[in-house]
């Protein structure tokens, strides 16, 4: 009896925990107008854990208790423990997966590229049931990557196909109640509000449907609909992004190159936005009146004003955002192809300094849970971030770059991947005139300016001794000068960029660091070096080789010792500035997170 009693109590428990926890789908809820509480004087840029798949991840991920689900073009669907990323289980969906899942009362849903739906059990990963809702249909227009995810309704299952129709199922079961069939391909997710859905077709058609027959309500017709493709070269037709249903408005946006907004009751047109052909792939969000979306070609992310279409702000990227928007308290984020995950005021569109960045393109939207963040990337990796203090000081940031100079110390054009890591870190990029410029400038107060040196000729200016130096005045009156490779002040490069040797006597005075001889001896030859308990705290990397090292007694912070135990990456302060030393590799692509990590926490010291 007591075994009875046990087992029915657990039952009760299980259902009670099942019951507690909410539907959860693309875009947060029904709607796509979810948004998220968040600390503001916070940055999701930093990395707690990373899983690797076996191919891109564009599925856009959910966050169950203590699961995160997602799926990867490898065919997989995942569960990963939200704390640790260590894999609970996957399941074989027998083709790529780049929609988003859902979840309600226990069952994962997941559609395939092969229009596959399945239904799968949340705790193990078995599969409950599964049904064909379709044919895939490639889009001849390119740039498919996306399909339909589910989307739930109470004790039903939304979900559109990629041969163009729009399904209502029992979720239990995968039994059909209705069908709907639109003119041409789907490739949106369904939004939802009360008993109204609304998902627009590759023909450029905004279609509202009665919840519980499927008939139409109104349908919308897009500038792009009235289009020929073919007249064109390229597509100007298709809605490929989601809609977001809010208060009495439907919008969405159009590779015709709008972004609309319509009455979610009648579809009459409230207002347009003229993207200039750029194509609106983005699921828009909606906070405090204002539309948040990104967009193709034209390299932005806007704020749109949900009543009148009158843009807010405009904030530039350097590359596609087809990601779609996530607002945590009073910033957005969204990530791009150039691989940066930015974080956005919604007040002003000011980018946060030291947004998170990787050398991947990033499809998948972001997604929040348990003060973490999560999304997925072409590089088959799915990450997850925790969050640091944004730093509120007003500093303007630079990376010193001459096409015309390069660098001495770095090959195989990793001086450009640097460059381009800090530009699209937010740093401007400055050539050798702006550089002496800017120094001279400011050499009286440099706060709150940092420079990153990556060529490695400097003006002459700068290594003069026998006179006030103003690179040292710069620094000493608060600026911040960071060398990435061997130290560019003892580097002697005439006029045709050609290095004639090594004045390692001059640091002395312009930086307060004595190298140990004014020859080969101080370049020492590459050793092995590793950080120290202060370097891992500022975020450099745990190890790598280097030259010319200094004696540890001669740095005010010791980030990093060689093998033979001197300083090998340092910070020296200079009155009220700093010049750091740090080390990239110098002939292979890496992670350079790392030295924009360190800079973080030296801007607030």
């Amino acid at each position: 009896m007591n075994k009875i009693y046990s087992l029915l109590f657990f039952i009760f428990i299980f259902f009670i925990r099942v019951k507690a926890q909410p539907d959860e789908m693309f875009r947060g809820n029904a709607a796509h107008n979810k948004n998220y509480a968040g600390q503001d004087d916070n940055v999701f840029n930093k990395i707690s854990w990373t899983f690797k798949t076996g191919a891109a991840v564009r599925s856009t991920a959910i966050a169950v208790n203590d699961i995160v689900y997602f799926g990867s073009n490898d065919g997989y669907l995942y569960a990963l423990e939200k704390k640790t990323g260590e894999l609970k289980w996957k399941f074989n969906c027998g083709s790529s997966v780049s929609s988003s899942p859902a979840y309600s009362t226990g069952l994962i849903y997941i559609l395939s590229e092969q229009q596959i739906l399945f239904a799968i059990n949340a705790n193990d990963g078995n599969l409950n049931w599964q049904k064909s809702i379709g044919e895939d249909k490639p889009y001849d227009w390119g740039f498919d990557y996306y399909f339909p995810s589910p989307a739930i309704n109470t004790d039903t299952l939304l979900i559109a196909s990629a041969d163009g129709k729009v399904l209502s199922l029992n979720k239990q079961n995968g039994k059909s109640y209705w069908e709907f069939k639109a003119q041409h391909f789907i490739r949106a997710t369904p939004a939802l509000k009360d008993g109204w859905i609304y998902i627009g077709d590759t023909n450029g058609d905004m279609y509202a449907l009665d919840s519980k027959t499927g008939k139409q309500k109104w349908v919308y017709k897009t500038f792009g609909s009235l289009l020929n493709n073919d007249t064109i070269g390229f597509d100007r037709k298709a809605i490929l992004g989601s809609a977001v249903v809010e208060d009495d408005a439907v919008v969405f946006g159009s590779r015709d190159g709008f972004l609309y907004c319509v009455n979610r009751f009648d579809g009459t047109l409230r207002w347009k936005f003229d993207h200039k052909v750029s194509w609106v792939i983005s699921s828009p969000s909606v906070v405090n009146g204002h539309v948040i979306t990104g967009t193709s070609d034209g390299h932005f992310v806007q704020s749109v004003n949900i009543k009148t279409g009158q843009e807010k702000w405009r904030t530039y990227g350097t590359a596609p955002l087809w990601s779609s928007p996530l607002v945590v308290g009073n910033n957005v984020y969204i990530g791009g192809n150039e691989g940066v995950l930015y974080c956005i005021d919604i007040n002003t569109g000011e980018k946060q300094a030291h947004p998170f960045c990787i050398n991947s393109k990033i499809f998948s939207s972001p997604v929040v849970g348990d003060n973490k963040m999560y999304f997925g990337a072409d590089n088959g990796l799915f990450y997850c971030l925790e969050n640091t203090v944004i730093n509120k000081n007003s500093l303007n940031r630079y990376v010193y770059w001459d096409k015309k100079n390069a660098s001495i110390f770095l090959r195989n054009g990793v001086d450009i991947l640097v460059k381009d890591f800090f530009y699209r870190k937010g740093y401007i990029v400055i050539d050798e005139k702006k550089l002496s410029s800017l120094v001279t400038e400011n050499k009286n107060d440099g706060s709150g300016k940092v420079i990153v040196f990556v060529s490695s000729k400097l003006p002459a200016s700068f290594l003069r001794t026998d006179t006030i130096n103003i690179l040292h005045s710069f620094i000493e009156s608060g600026g911040i000068v960071v060398d990435i490779g061997n130290n560019s002040l003892v580097c002697d490069i005439d006029s045709s960029n050609n290095l004639n040797g090594f004045n390692y006597r001059r640091c002395k005075s312009l930086i307060g660091v004595n190298y140990p001889a004014n020859d080969l001896r101080s370049f020492g030859g590459f050793f092995s070096a590793t950080a120290t308990a202060a370097g891992k705290s500022m975020g450099i990397k745990d190890h790598w080789t280097a030259i010319s090292p200094i004696d540890k007694n001669d740095a005010t912070t010791v980030l990093g010792i060689d093998e033979k135990g001197r300083a090998s990456a340092w910070i020296k302060n200079i009155g009220k500035g700093k010049f750091v030393q740090m080390w990239v590799d110098q002939s292979f692509p890496e992670d350079y997170n790392f030295a924009d990590d360190v800079l973080s926490n030296i801007e607030r010291m």
